[in-house]
């Protein structure tokens, strides 16, 4: 015999209503844990380094060859 499973989805702890609903469907309902993350102060440290560095950067850089890099880049990202 071929087991077969349906899923019904996350649904906000908060919507008790819809909770309901779908535990009605199921044994035993699963619970997802989220991690997050925020950014390090290595992160911003290495951002505050760079930004002057970067802004120097395209000051000294001629227009038409930012322009050509931009358009190459568009097109693989678009």
């Amino acid at each position: 015999m071929e087991s077969k499973t349906f899923g019904l989805r996350r649904t906000e702890e908060g919507n008790h209503g819809l909770l309901a609903f779908k535990n009605h469907w199921t044994p035993a309902p699963d619970s997802l844990i989220y991690w997050s993350f925020s950014p390090g102060r290595s992160v911003n440290s290495i951002r505050k380094w760079n930004q002057p560095m970067v802004k120097r950067f395209y000051t000294l850089v001629p227009d038409r060859l930012l322009q050509a890099v931009g358009t190459m880049i568009y097109r693989r990202a678009g």
